[in-house]
């Protein structure tokens, strides 16, 4: 274990997860598009500025567990464009969300 270097190790991650690298492409828009512009989130980040209200945010990830929680952070802000298992993922959180507020509303 003294071999491991952590930068190493975890080189891509979004912050501490690591897994396999997925390629993610988000459409980001309102105060999403600004809080994403205003720091540096990923080493390997692109921002492409679509307009002045929205951008196109690309990272090569290792694991997608951490920008799970930051996109869903954002609501509907945030488009997830690729790739689409993720797209599903967060599809299938948003319904488990809808229903069990539902649920507890009556």
């Amino acid at each position: 274990l003294r071999d491991i270097d952590p930068r190493d190790y975890f080189e891509g991650s979004w912050e501490l997860y690591t897994g396999d690298p997925v390629e993610v492409v988000i459409q980001l828009s309102g105060s999403a598009a600004r809080i994403a512009q205003a720091s540096e989130h990923h080493p390997k980040e692109n921002i492409e500025i679509i307009d002045e209200d929205m951008i196109r945010y690309c990272v090569t990830v290792n694991g997608l567990d951490e920008i799970k929680r930051w996109v869903l952070g954002f609501g509907t802000e945030a488009i997830v464009i690729k790739p689409e298992y993720f797209k599903k993922d967060l599809i299938k959180i948003g319904k488990h969300l809808v229903s069990a507020h539902l649920i507890d509303l009556d």
